[in-house]
């Protein structure tokens, strides 16, 4: 769906240059979606509809419907419009409409295997941070960053896509890291915005499933970014810099081999990593709360985005140390001393599981609990992983599961590291981590 605006458009404005004669109607709106149209709204046809689907947009007010020539529409009674090959062009329609918000913004666009939700979870915090307003466009929400929307729908359809880029805009966003994943880009849904940065994520030691198509490369070699970051620990991100256009200025980065900006872990321990950093800007030793390898190469990631974004090399340094998890993925709340820390990660399936406790005993020093609220239907599978890896392991159902972990949390202490795994659904998956600090203050 897209939003309501309150600015009005002509559609001999919206389509000049495109068709001639074109109903003489305005529209205060666009939307795909039948059952969320508002009156004066252009319902913009995209997929099969029938005769109940029209006679509801005809209820709720619809000014116009737009649909592809080729379309079999049903009687509406509604002012029409069909345009050649829409599919392919709704996306430039719906910049047209929203006066191209991205050409306001500075945009970083991540795209990659693995490690694209950490990456723009991080530039857009850093963003928002160091800059006073920043907006996110992926798969865990999109608008901006600190009211953003918990749901698919800017991922999911292109009219969506740009009201959520005109609302980051209005908001006095400055940036929007924007998670560009495969549909986005085979589909031509980024065709319309200028990409100040693209960053590749490889998926080294990640719980990616490799593809046979990389429709990543998509970014670099036909949106031309102005700025390439990209990850040379991956066999693809090598290919990669040899693909980019000429224009596009590359900066590469890993943890191991030559590139221009690099970094190692000096340590690990149950609530961060101490890491050594080093770039053109400068370099230096950080500690960061982050837990994983993985988490290294998302942080230089972010890190040469940022820079190339015009950010102080200091500043840049500062927000590595001080940088957030994704809420859900590998979230180390650090208890008081004497206390165990306490992990929460949303892993769902066996092999997310298995990658989330082989990370952290990369950190241990001490146990490894893990706390397993999983469906019956993974139940038997996740806990068999879990007793594998892991010292301890507390199951119960969702609705014990604060019990579980409290338990669990009052059995280790100094150097240990309590999972609770699977974030759940309802108040859990909202308010996990604050049930989960509260029990941590509750045995302090």
């Amino acid at each position: 769906m897209s939003r309501t605006v309150s600015r009005e458009v002509s559609m001999t404005t919206l389509f000049e240059g495109w068709l001639d004669d074109v109903p003489q109607v305005r529209i205060n709106g666009l939307t795909s979606d039948a059952a969320r149209i508002e009156t004066g709204n252009a319902w913009v046809v995209r997929g099969r509809v029938d005769a109940s689907d029209a006679a509801r947009a005809k209820a709720a007010g619809a000014a116009i419907v737009i649909h592809d020539s080729s379309a079999d529409m049903p009687e509406s009674g509604i002012p029409s419009l069909a345009v050649a090959d829409l599919e392919n062009r709704v996306s430039e329609l719906a910049a047209r409409f929203f006066l191209h918000p991205a050409s306001g913004l500075k945009i970083a666009g991540v795209a990659g295997p693995a490690g694209t939700a950490s990456a723009v979870h991080y530039l857009a915090q850093s963003w928002q941070r160091v800059n006073g307003a920043a907006g996110l466009v992926g798969e865990a929400g999109h608008g901006p960053f600190k009211m953003l929307q918990a749901d698919s729908a800017a991922i999911s359809d292109p009219l969506a896509l740009q009201a959520s880029l005109s609302d980051c805009l209005e908001s006095g966003a400055g940036m929007v890291a924007l998670e560009a994943l495969p549909q986005l880009l085979e589909r031509g849904w980024l065709d319309e915005i200028a990409f100040d940065v693209a960053v590749f994520t490889g998926q080294a030691g990640s719980r990616a499933v490799p593809r046979e198509e990389p429709a990543s490369q998509r970014l670099f070699t036909e949106c031309r970014p102005q700025f390439a970051v990209v990850d040379h620990d991956d066999a693809e991100g090598k290919t990669l810099t040899r693909l980019v256009d000429p224009a596009t200025q590359v900066l590469t980065y890993g943890t191991n081999g030559a590139t221009e900006l690099q970094g190692s872990i000096l340590g690990m321990d149950s609530t961060g990593m101490n890491l050594s950093i080093a770039s053109p800007w400068g370099g230096g030793d950080v500690r960061t709360g982050l837990l994983g390898r993985r988490n290294l190469s998302n942080l230089l990631a972010a890190a040469g985005a940022l820079a190339l974004m015009g950010m102080p090399w200091d500043k840049v340094m500062h927000q590595i140390e001080i940088m957030s998890a994704v809420p859900g993925r590998m979230n180390c709340l650090a208890g008081e001393r004497g206390q165990p820390a306490a992990v929460i990660d949303g892993a769902r399936t066996a092999e997310e599981l298995e990658e989330v406790l082989l990370t952290l005993r990369s950190h241990l020093h001490g146990r490894l609990a893990c706390v397993l609220a999983s469906g019956a239907e993974q139940q038997a599978e996740m806990v068999e992983l879990a007793e594998s890896l892991a010292d301890r392991v507390f199951t119960a159902t969702p609705a014990r599961r604060r019990e579980a972990i409290r338990l669990a949390l009052s059995e280790n202490g100094p150097g240990d590291i309590v999972l609770i795994a699977g974030m759940g659904l309802g108040d859990w998956q909202r308010n996990g981590e604050a049930a989960v600090r509260d029990l941590l203050e509750e045995a302090a």
